[in-house]
């Protein structure tokens, strides 16, 4: 037997090999931590995988008019979208990268419709992505000037909501930039939102029937600026995407106890919101607690005679007629004949014809849904678009807070500890200080919305305590719009403005003339702190027919977490009683005390069933009224 060989090292040689080693283990270390750096910069969504579906294709043209093919454009702004993505890292998924049909890739199907649909939930389903995105064209023939771009989301998804929140309000800074409308993200039926497990999108980027829209997606430059700002909105998603988005629960709609009886849902002229007309006084003897087959007959039947008023739409074709009703366990199950259409228009019409009658059959006490058949069978989809397939339910308006902190850049005490909280905060950002711009683009990269927090003088105080680019009584009206644009340019990516102090300002009409005209010419939101009781801005709003906001409660006036706390109960309180509120609060010396109070509370307010929201959301909702 050999006997083994043993080698010896000698003390050097030991040294040498420790430093070799020591000097592999540290190069092996800053390899990996420079990779993750050279990551996180050049490709900061890596490894995400998303689907990204043109919308239509081959045989289907989707919305047309003469120049113009919704599926080109689909395609188009898909294929600049993936290359967006891409270059941040994701592995994208596409549905198709060429025009063509996918009915033939789900032949099990008769319907071409349902093969196309079934196809892309199956690449969906089958790639497991973190999100998917469908892009399409709508159309609204009977209203022409409507424009904008529009994201609908599956509400049952929680993430989704959050998503389409923040890609909208993406889409919405294109728009504006174009003379376009912006909108809120909407939960909608869609048969490819309802049918996927993935949170997901149905992005209409603009309206074909708008004629300036139309040649704006024609146009390739547009079409990148549209792609961009989808990612852009994606990008802020995945830096925000723990933030937990209460799920809207499907409720029927109830009658006040001193209303006027039950009532039929039409949509206005301009296609933006429903409107209850009551029942004659005849038809009131109906509405009995019980459900009733033939009241909910009664009702359906109502809303295919038309709306009794101008300015209102009919929500059917004319030769559409209800065959029979049967109550199931709280769902009203409706049996149309085969002319059971909505009226002329895209995927948007449909949606809002659906939603009146869902609107319309769940007034009746005890009624929960609704169930669509068509000759006594089950249909999956309308063009393409809204799922028949699951019982329709009636969307309940939640209780909407926004939260504005102010006196960014003045200082950032507790900004941090508040980005923290993963929730909507719209931020007010002071013009002019070094710290104006970081703070500005560091804050929309993360997906918030900025303001102009503007200085004015107030009645008590010094003007050195205005800080730069403040408005004075000394000011003439033209000094004041002057500076109010010097202040807009300074802060980058701001959506609206609310004032700094101002007692003395915003009193004066001449001088908040100035200020309110600049926000309407640049389609921004004013916001008035409400300083003094004296404001004009409501006065002067209504001369200028523009929307503007008020502050309802100051929540750290005392600077303690327990007064702070207070102060968040009784905006609850004031949200509770108007179904909205806007509460303003302050970085710098109330900041960390602030940031603990909300840290505390707005599991509380979410408890409550009060979601916060951006301004610019319950802006757009006042616009619309």
């Amino acid at each position: 037997m050999r006997r083994p060989v043993i080698f010896f090292l000698s003390w050097r040689q030991l040294k040498f090999t420790t430093y070799v080693f020591i000097i592999l283990v540290i190069v092996i270390f800053v390899y990996r931590i420079g990779w993750e750096l050279a990551r996180q910069v050049f490709y900061p969504l890596w490894p995400r995988v998303i689907v990204i579906d043109p919308g239509h294709g081959g045989i289907d043209g989707g919305a047309n008019c003469p120049g113009f093919l919704e599926k080109e454009i689909n395609l188009a702004i898909a294929l600049k979208l993936r290359q967006e993505l891409e270059q941040q890292g994701v592995k994208v998924i596409m549905t198709r990268e060429e025009d063509k049909a996918l009915q033939d890739e789900a032949k099990r199907y008769t319907s071409r419709h349902r093969q196309d649909l079934t196809s892309r939930i199956e690449i969906i389903e089958n790639y497991r992505p973190d999100l998917f995105v469908s892009i399409h064209v709508n159309a609204n023939p009977r209203r022409p000037q409507t424009s904008g771009p529009m994201v609908f989301y599956n509400r049952r998804i929680p993430a989704a909501a959050q998503l389409a929140t923040l890609v909208q309000q993406k889409l919405n800074e294109a728009a504006v930039e174009e003379g376009g409308k912006p909108h809120q993200a909407r939960p909608a039926e869609y048969y490819l939102l309802r049918h996927s497990s993935y949170p997901g999108l149905i992005i209409e980027t603009g309206f074909m029937t708008n004629t300036r829209e139309r040649e704006l997606l024609k146009q390739e430059a547009y079409q990148k600026r549209l792609a961009g700002q989808i990612a852009a909105g994606i990008y802020a998603y995945f830096l925000q995407q723990d933030i937990p988005v209460p799920e809207p629960t499907a409720t029927k709609t109830t009658l006040a106890a001193d209303g006027p009886g039950l009532q039929v849902y039409f949509p206005t002229a301009d296609g933006e919101k429903l409107v209850a007309v009551s029942l004659p006084g005849e038809v009131k003897t109906w509405a009995q607690p019980h459900i009733s087959k033939e009241l909910v007959r009664l009702l359906v039947e109502q809303l295919l005679a038309g709306p009794p008023q101008q300015g209102l739409e009919p929500v059917f074709v004319p030769d559409t007629r209800l065959l029979g009703v049967e109550i199931d366990n709280g769902i009203a199950v409706l049996n149309f004949s085969t002319a059971a259409v909505p009226t002329a228009g895209g995927s948007y019409q449909e949606q809002l014809a659906f939603r009146a009658l869902t609107e319309t059959v769940c007034s009746v006490p005890g009624i929960n849904g609704v169930k669509v058949l068509i000759n006594g069978q089950e249909r999956e989809t309308f063009g393409e678009h809204l799922d028949l397939t699951r019982v329709l339910t009636p969307i309940k308006p939640k209780l909407k807070v926004a939260i504005v902190i102010d006196d960014l850049a003045g200082s950032n005490r507790g900004l941090e500890e508040m980005l923290a909280l993963r929730r909507p905060l719209t931020l007010a950002i002071m013009p002019k200080l070094d710290l104006t711009r970081p703070t500005a683009e560091k804050v929309h990269r993360l997906g918030y919305q900025v303001f102009l927090h503007l200085p004015m003088e107030p009645e008590k105080g010094k003007k050195s305590w205005l800080g730069p680019g403040a408005v004075t009584a000394d000011m003439t009206p033209a000094q004041v719009r002057q500076t109010v644009l010097e202040d807009l340019a300074d802060v980058p990516y701001a959506s609206g403005m609310n004032n700094h102090m101002g007692s003395k300002i915003t009193r004066r009409k001449d001088l908040m003339y100035e200020v309110l005209r600049v926000a309407k010419e640049k389609n921004l939101i004013y916001l008035d702190s409400r300083t003094t009781e004296d404001t004009v801005v409501p006065v002067l709003a209504r001369e200028l027919n523009m929307t503007v906001l008020e502050r309802s409660v100051f929540l750290d006036d005392i600077n303690s977490v327990t007064a702070i706390k207070k102060q968040i109960r009784e905006l609850a309180r004031v949200c509770r009683q108007n179904g909205e509120a806007i509460a303003i609060g302050h970085v710098g010396v109330t900041g960390p005390n602030l940031a603990k109070a909300l840290r505390e509370m707005v599991p509380w307010l979410e408890e409550q069933g009060i979601e916060l929201v951006y301004v610019a959301d319950l802006w757009s909702e006042r616009s619309r009224r």
